[in-house]
């Protein structure tokens, strides 16, 4: 009959040896079972490593002191590129979302809604995709049907903009200098609101 000598037990015979004047029986002690260790559970907010935090209820933030916005270029879902200087002279609404953030996906018919609504009237939106995949981004552009210009951030434009949390959306006068910042995610009335303000 086998049987098992564990670590302990081998420590106690060669206690009890050492006490006798003999050498305790060789033995290989078993190797004890390792524990697979329990993956961590992660929670993806976005495609890539960049997270950024879940919007508080909407934030309505008068910009006291004025600054240019500042110009970039994106390229555009629909093909070509745009830059924010091209459009100086109109009121630029411009909206900061993605497609895996939920209020940006709920915002964003009212976007459509109110865009089509001031087109004519010297005002543009632009979209700007934060830490998006391109297709996600363009798919769910197309099931809203959103017809304004639309891009995905190369990587620079919201640290730019310090956007810190999402949908963020800045307002930009006709002489490119920003006028408002609206945190978290916007309504019809505000957008109509703001755009009220600037055009004529």
């Amino acid at each position: 009959m086998r049987v098992a000598i564990s670590v302990w037990g081998l420590a106690a015979l060669a206690a009890l040896a050492s006490a006798c004047g003999s050498e305790p029986p060789a033995a290989t002690p078993t190797a004890a079972p390792t524990e697979t260790p329990r993956p961590t559970p992660t929670r993806v907010l976005a495609p890539t490593a960049t997270a950024l935090p879940r919007p508080t209820p909407m934030t309505i933030r008068t910009v006291t002191q004025p600054e240019p916005a500042a110009d970039f270029e994106i390229g555009l879902l629909s093909g070509g590129r745009l830059s924010l200087s091209e459009l100086r002279g109109s009121v630029v609404v411009l909206n900061f979302w993605a497609s895996w953030c939920p209020p940006c996906r709920d915002e964003m018919p009212f976007f459509e809604n109110v865009y089509r609504e001031y087109r004519d009237r010297g005002v543009v939106f632009v979209g700007v995709a934060v830490s998006d995949v391109e297709e996600r981004a363009r798919d769910f552009a197309e099931r809203i049907g959103v017809s304004y210009p639309i891009g995905l951030d190369p990587g620079h434009i919201a640290e730019t903009y310090r956007i810190t949390a999402m949908p963020t959306t800045y307002f930009i006068d006709e002489e490119g200098v920003i006028s408002k910042k609206l945190q978290g995610p916007a309504n019809e009335g505000a957008l109509r609101f703001f755009i009220d303000s600037r055009v004529k």
